[in-house]
């Protein structure tokens, strides 16, 4: 049993099978679905999610965003420019302040390391490579081609040919390498528990 009801701008959305309840008068969303526990609400800039469920709290107002999951152990805060994010399960830990990005994942190997408008990301298990120029991020996994930017990446490879950026970090045993078009080579060693972290695992963090 689904209703839709559309009339100028309110929207009204009914199913009694999932018990969800939509209605959208100009900014105003309510949603409300008794299944999964879920609760929307928003005012202009207000959001707020409760899932008993799957334990989510999300609360939006202005800039600030609050993000809970007791489940997956996920804590998300927003405060002007702050993030926080910790996952217990998979350990990733996210920190912005300002332009400044720095995320951890034991379990996936991940490490990001953000300074301004540049981002790198080494995923071990995932292989997992992130490149964010002019405020643009890009996820990669495998194999992903973006023809606007051109940013290619193939494995352990990462190329931008605009940029003329280049990330290999398998090539020089765990080191990120970056050579610019001005045949600038910088190379960053990575802190040696952070190489060491795919051989000796999680005990080297306990």
């Amino acid at each position: 049993m689904i209703y839709v009801i559309d009339y100028a701008n309110m929207i009204y959305v009914i199913d009694d099978t999932n018990m969800i309840y939509v209605i959208d008068d100009t900014n105003m969303i309510y949603v409300i679905g008794y299944t999964n526990m879920i609760y929307v609400i928003g005012d202009t800039n207000m959001i707020y999610v409760i899932g008993d469920t799957n334990m989510i709290y999300v609360i939006g107002d202005t800039n600030m965003i609050y993000v809970i999951d007791y489940a997956n152990m996920i804590y998300v805060i927003d405060y002007a420019n702050m993030i926080y994010v910790i996952d217990d399960t998979n350990m990733i830990y996210v920190i912005d302040d300002t332009n400044m990005i720095y995320v951890i994942g034991y379990t996936n190997m991940i490490y990001v390391i953000g300074d301004t408008n540049m981002i790198y990301v080494i995923g071990d298990t995932n292989m997992i490579y992130v490149i964010g120029d002019t405020n643009m991020i890009y996820v990669i996994d495998d194999i992903v081609i973006d023809d606007t930017n051109m940013i290619y990446v193939i494995d352990d490879i990462v190329m931008g040919d605009t940029n003329m950026i280049y990330v290999m970090d398998e090539l020089f045993r765990g080191s990120l390498v970056i050579i610019a078009q001005s045949s600038l080579l910088m190379q960053i060693k990575l802190p040696f528990h952070l190489l060491q972290l795919h051989k000796k695992g999680n005990d080297l963090f306990d």
